[in-house]
C-alpha cells in the first residue's frame, strides 16, 4: 500500500525530449539532449551496521536519538515499513546484498565469518558490482567488508590478500576486513593494508568493545568513521570530476552503530541514548554529507540513494539508557524474531519516486540485487541472484501483481530458519529465538504467527492452524530443495526507469501494421541503439548505428504492445507502442 501520492511531471519533460507523433507516417521524432549525461543513473547503497527501525527519529517518535538526514531522506524518498535483511546477523546479510541469494545456500550455515576467514562469495559467482561492470559502471565499497579475505600470510598483515572486493566486481575498496572490534586494525586499500599493524592492544569491555589484535599506529577506533566518510566522498568527487558521463556504483557500509561505540569528541552527547545513540547520530551526519555532495555536484536527479541496515540492534548496547531501536518487535540483533531482521529501508531518486511516500510491500536485502539490476536495464541470468525480486515497480509507482514475493526467508546467527508469507511467519524446529535472546534454543516444532494483528509475537497459533503450518513447510523445502525462490527467466529489467507513472492509454502510439515498418526520425545525425521487443521481453528488431532515420521492420508481427527502446548520446527512453489492424 502506497501514501502521500503526489503527481510527478513526465521525465521524457525532465529531459527535454521534444516527440512528434505522426501516426499516418508512423514517424516518430527525437530531440536529442543538449548536455551528455551517464545513460544510467548513478547508484548508492549504504548500509548500517546494527540499526533497528526505531533508531530513525521520523519512524519513532520516542528514539533519544536525533537523526536530522535520514528523517529528511524520508520525507523526500520513500520509506518501507516491511523489510527484512535476509539474515540477523551481518556476514550472511552482506552476501545476500552483494550476490542477491540467500547466505544458507553458501557453505556459511550459521555465524559469521571471523577476521581471519578467507572468501565466502564464489569468486565466479555474478555479484552486484560485476554485473554494473557489464554496464559501464565505476563500482567501488568503502567501509566494512567482513566477506572473508584470502590474507598471504594471516601472521603479517603487510603482504596482499586475494579473494576481496576487487576479485568481486569492485574496482576500488578502501575499508577494513571485518566488524570494527575483530582484528587487524589497519585500513584496506585494495588488496592490501596500507600500513602493517606494528603493535598489539588488549581487549577492551563494553560499551567501547573490542577484541585485542594487531593495530596498526594510524589506526585510532574513534576516527575509523570520519574516514569512511571521507573515503567515500572522495570516491564520488573524483568519479565525477574525471568520467562526469560514466555512471558510478558506491556500495558504502559502515562500521557503526556496531561496537565499539566510541565517536570522535565533537559528537559526544549528541544524542540521550548513550555512547551507541552518539554513533547513531554520527552515522546520520556521514549519510547527510554524501546527500549534500549530490547536490553540490548536481547530480542528485541521477542518483539512486538507498538506506538500510544489515540487521537489528544489540540488546546489551541500548537498554540502560531507555532508548527502543525495535518499538513494540520482540527479540533483537541474532534472533529470529522481527527485531532481529525488520529493518529501516529507505530509497531516495528526485524526480523519479514520490516524495514522502511509505510501501507496505515485503522487501529482503536480498532483492537489491534485482532492483539495481532492473534500474541499469541488465537482464539477470538464471544463475544469479537466485532469490532477488525487483522492487522498481514499486519504486516507480507502476502497477504490478502484489506481493512482489510469493514469500520470505528469514535465518538466525545459529541457522534456525523461518518463512513469511503474507500476513503469515513460521519458525520451525526452535521454540526459541536462535539468536542473543533467551531461550536461545527451546525444544518443539516451531511457531506460528499472524503479523497482521500480531508484531510482537505474541500468541503462537502452531497447534491451532495445521493447515497453514503444513503450507510453509512444503513451501519452505521447495526453496531450498530448487536452489532459488524466484521464478526463472526474469524480466525485470524490462520496466523503463524514465518516468515515475504508468504511461496512460492515451499515450501509447497507434500504429499500423500497413506501412510495413516504424520510422524513428532524429533531430540530427546521432549514434543510436534502436530495438523492438514484446512486453516478455523477446527481442524483434534491434539496429545500432549512426545516422538520423532509422526504419524497423513490423511485417510478421503480432497484434497488441511492445516495447520501443530508443538510445541516443547515452540517454535511453522506453515507450510502449501498439500494433493493430492487419497488413
Amino acid at each position: 500500500m502506497r501514501k502521500t501520492k503526489q503527481n510527478l511531471c513526465d521525465a521524457w519533460a525532465k529531459h527535454s525530449i521534444t516527440l512528434f507523433v505522426a501516426i499516418s507516417l508512423n514517424i516518430l521524432v527525437f530531440q536529442a539532449p543538449v548536455k551528455a549525461a551517464p545513460s544510467s543513473p548513478n547508484i548508492i547503497l549504504i548500509l548500517a551496521d546494527d540499526m533497528g527501525i526505531g533508531d530513525i527519529k521520523a519512524i519513532n517518535s520516542a528514539s533519544k536519538i536525533p537523526t536530522p538526514n535520514l528523517d529528511k531522506m524520508i520525507s523526500d524518498g520513500m520509506y518501507f515499513t516491511d523489510a527484512h535483511s535476509n539474515s540477523s546477523v551481518c556476514t550472511p546479510t552482506r552476501y545476500g546484498i552483494v550476490t542477491g541469494r540467500y547466505a544458507w545456500r553458501s557453505s556459511l550455515k550459521k555465524g559469521v565469518l571471523q577476521s581471519k576467514s578467507s572468501h565466502l562469495i564464489d569468486l565466479n559467482r555474478m555479484t552486484v558490482a560485476s554485473m554494473l561492470k557489464q554496464k559501464g559502471y565505476n563500482t567501488g565499497v568503502v567501509g566494512k567488508w567482513h566477506l572473508g579475505l584470502d590474507w598471504e600470510d594471516s601472521n603479517d598483515w603487510s603482504k596482499p590478500f586475494t579473494g576481496g572486493p576487487n576479485e568481486l566486481g569492485f574496482n576500488y575498496f578502501y575499508g577494513i576486513s571485518a566488524s570494527l572490534d575483530m582484528d587487524p586494525y589497519a585500513y584496506l586499500l585494495n588488496n592490501k593494508a596500507t600500513q602493517n599493524t606494528t603493535s598489539t592492544i588488549a581487549i577492551n569491555p563494553w560499551p567501547a568493545f573490542w577484541r585485542g589484535g594487531d593495530v596498526a599506529p594510524d589506526f585510532k577506533m574513534d576516527e575509523v568513521m570520519d574516514s569512511i566518510n571521507g573515503h567515500a566522498l572522495s570516491f564520488i568527487r573524483n568519479h565525477v570530476d574525471s568520467a562526469p558521463n560514466q555512471p558510478f556504483f558506491l556500495y558504502l557500509p559502515f562500521t557503526g552503530p556496531h561496537t565499539p561505540h566510541i565517536v570522535p569528541p565533537r559528537f559526544k552527547d549528541k544524542s540521550e541514548a548513550g555512547a551507541r545513540g552518539d554513533l547513531m547520530y554520527q552515522c546520520d551526519w556521514t549519510v547527510g554529507n554524501v546527500i549534500k555532495l549530490l547536490d553540490s555536484l548536481q547530480i542528485s536527479e541521477n542518483t539512486v540513494v538507498f538506506f538500510t541496515a544489515d540487521n537489528g540492534a544489540h540488546s546489551k548496547t541500548y537498554r540502560q539508557t531507555g532508548h527502543t531501536p525495535h518499538s513494540n518487535l520482540k527479540g533483537q540483533k541474532a534472533d529470529i524474531y522481527e527485531a532481529g531482521h525488520r529493518v529501516p529501508l529507505v530509497v531516495k531518486w528526485p524526480g523519479k519516486i514520490e516524495k514522502g511516500v511509505t510501501s507496505d510491500e515485503t522487501v529482503v536485502t536480498t532483492d537489491f540485487m534485482a532492483t539495481i539490476a532492473a534500474i541499469a536495464r541488465y537482464q539477470l541470468p538464471n544463475n544469479a541472484g537466485e532469490d532477488s525480486y525487483s522492487i522498481l515497480p514499486v519504486l516507480m509507482n507502476r502497477s504490478y501483481s502484489k506481493p512482489l514475493r510469493e514469500a520470505s526467508i528469514h535465518h538466525s546467527f545459529d541457522g534456525t530458519f523461518a518463512i513469511r508469507k503474507g500476513d503469515w511467519k513460521l519458525t520451525v524446529d526452535n521454540m526459541g529465538s536462535g539468536g542473543f535472546s533467551n531461550p536461545k534454543v527451546k525444544a518443539g516444532p516451531g511457531t506460528l504467527y499472524n503479523l497482521s494483528n500480531d508484531i510482537s509475537e505474541k500468541k503462537d497459533m502452531y497447534s491451532s492452524d495445521s493447515a497453514k503450518v503444513a503450507e510453509l513447510r512444503i513451501l519452505l523445502k521447495k526453496y531450498k530443495d530448487e536452489g532459488r525462490s524466484t521464478p526463472l527467466n526474469r524480466n525485470d529489467w524490462l520496466l523503463p526507469v524514465g518516468t515515475a507513472k504508468p504511461l496512460a492509454k492515451t499515450n501509447y502510439w497507434k500504429l499500423k501494421r500497413t506501412p510495413s515498418s516504424i520510422q524513428v526520425v532524429l533531430s540530427s545525425n546521432s549514434k543510436y541503439v534502436v530495438q523492438l521487443l514484446t512486453l516478455k521481453g523477446q527481442k524483434i528488431v534491434s539496429l545500432s548505428g549512426e545516422g538520423r532515420v532509422i526504419n524497423l521492420s513490423t511485417q510478421n508481427l503480432t497484434m497488441g504492445l511492445h516495447l520501443l527502446q530508443v538510445e541516443i548520446n547515452g540517454q535511453t527512453y522506453t515507450k510502449r507502442v501498439l500494433i493493430q489492424g492487419k497488413g
